[in-house]
């Protein structure tokens, strides 16, 4: 996504950038508005959904241990059929 703003140099806050209109930049607010997530909430969902390897996969029981809330999930089908962690949604990453 191309910022529309820029931090403004010798005064407080941010700017408009070259070329970018103050409706383009209204238009865009508004949208993120009406998501009604906060910018931290909308950091946690990009880092949920960045794929992270399991912390430790234990094929003779068939678990694999969540990288973030530290959950054991039970695989009873192969472990890459696991995209996602049962308990916190955060993507998995199967192969190196």
């Amino acid at each position: 996504m191309e910022r529309l703003t820029h931090k403004a140099r010798y005064e407080a806050g941010y700017k408009l950038n070259k070329g970018v209109k103050e409706w383009q930049a209204a238009d865009r607010l508004g949208a993120y508005e009406n998501t009604g997530l906060t910018p931290q909430e909308i950091m946690e969902l990009k880092e949920r959904d960045t794929a992270k390897a399991p912390i430790d996969v234990d094929e003779d029981y068939g678990f694999f241990t969540c990288p973030s809330c530290g959950e054991a999930i039970y695989a009873s089908d192969d472990f890459e059929s696991h995209k996602f962690c049962l308990n916190c949604g955060q993507r998995i990453k199967w192969e190196e």
